[in-house]
């Protein structure tokens, strides 16, 4: 079966079981036309049907009336009527006097009040029944097309029906969702006669302020304490005062850092100069006695 007809029938079933409460099994009613144009195609009724249907369980069907009728036609719908044998028969009425085939499955599918209450189906290949089902009662109708299981289109007063009721339905549980509301209402004290004035108000929401997490954080400068040279050394002179101790070794700690902070060959060079310095002294002072010597 092709996936187009499989998904047509499908939205066919769904809309009759959401509008008019149709569930499987489907209870699908053949007669004697639809059986032998079956016969002639070569097609087999069962296996089709449940083909077509797909995963929805469906139940065959015929009346004592259809067999009857189609036994006093048994020369011209002798294979039919052999088909029609092979389905289970169901009560119509009609057991003791049986009457047309088409009255009986009017009756038993339009019912007492027009509204088809057992929810049939009905496989027929005869236009005149059709147009009678069709016209008093909300009916599925399936048909042969060629060598094609095909179930109808649902008409527009059919789908007219369906939206009635789907409005009585939503009224009715608007109705019942009221009464459990207030129901509700008066098991934890919030009837409409205990809510007065003490009630607190909404508050009305203003203009909000922007996103926090979007803005850009202000930069927060640095607080930086910083003291001068000249203030701590005014400082110290004025608390030392005659105290030249503690300023001389102030003064070496900062010569120490200064030499650490050059290069290590400069104070090399500086240490060579005043040894160089030394050695000259020192001959020089040691020549000036000698000749001193020789002079006396």
């Amino acid at each position: 079966m092709k996936v187009k007809r499989y998904k047509r029938v499908n939205k066919y079933l769904q809309f009759y079981m959401n509008s008019f409460g149709y569930r499987p099994p489907f209870q699908v009613v053949i007669d004697a036309t639809f059986a032998q144009s079956c016969l002639k195609s070569k097609i087999n009724i069962r296996e089709q049907m449940t083909k077509y249907f797909g995963k929805h369980e469906i139940k065959l069907v015929t009346t004592v009336c259809v067999v009857q009728e189609t036994q006093r036609l048994s020369q011209s719908l002798y294979g039919a009527l052999l088909v029609i044998k092979q389905f289970p028969i169901h009560r119509c009425g009609h057991e003791k006097s049986p009457i047309a085939a088409n009255d009986c499955i009017r009756e038993l599918i339009c019912g007492s009040g027009n509204n088809n209450p057992d929810h049939y189906m009905l496989a027929t290949q005869d236009l005149q029944l059709t147009r009678s089902v069709r016209r008093s009662v909300v009916c599925p109708l399936i048909y042969l097309n060629g060598n094609v299981i095909v179930m109808t289109k649902p008409v527009d007063s059919v789908k007219e029906e369906a939206h009635r009721r789907g409005v009585d339905a939503s009224d009715q549980l608007a109705e019942h969702d009221v009464q459990v509301l207030s129901k509700l209402k008066e098991i934890h004290g919030l009837a409409d006669d205990s809510v007065g004035d003490n009630q607190p108000k909404k508050r009305r929401k203003g203009p909000k302020g922007p996103n926090p997490l979007s803005c850009k954080k202000p930069k927060t400068k640095p607080t930086t304490t910083t003291t001068t040279k000249t203030s701590g050394a005014g400082s110290s002179g004025s608390a030392g005062g005659g105290d030249g101790g503690t300023g001389s070794t102030d003064s070496r700690l900062r010569k120490r850092k200064r030499n650490r902070g050059r290069g290590g060959a400069a104070s090399k060079t500086t240490h060579i100069k005043q040894m160089f310095d030394k050695i000259v002294a020192n001959i020089s002072t040691g020549g000036g006695g000698g000749g001193a010597d020789t002079t006396n």
